[in-house]
């Protein structure tokens, strides 16, 4: 399994959306078909198109993960992936967030 230190370092570095749905396919690219194999199947992402996507995902992890956390399940590789998904969205969160900041601001002047 790839380092999670190193992706969640990557995911925090993007600066923009596109950025993050790229680092998703890099890492989706990354895992092994063993890996895979362990993911519920209901779990297993298809393609990263865009930044709902990865919402989707994230949500979709996070549901599985928390019913199966009390199981004798091997959650090694889902609780890795749903880290990462779940990191993924908050980060574009934070992106559109800053985003939005970012929009000019009307100067007011004063009147002479």
């Amino acid at each position: 399994m790839v380092a999670m230190l190193t992706w969640h370092r990557d995911i925090e570095k993007t600066t923009n959306t596109l950025q993050v749905v790229r680092l998703a396919r890099e890492y989706l690219a990354a895992l092994s078909p063993s890996d895979f194999a362990r993911i519920p199947h209901n779990c297993l992402p298809g393609h990263v198109i865009d930044e709902s996507d990865i919402s989707r995902y994230s949500a979709r992890l996070t549901q599985e993960y928390w019913r199966l956390r009390g199981t004798q399940a091997d959650l090694g590789v889902l609780q890795e992936m749903w880290s990462f998904f779940m990191r993924a969205s908050i980060q574009i969160a934070r992106l559109n967030e800053l985003q939005r900041f970012k929009k000019p601001l009307r100067v007011l002047r004063p009147s002479a």
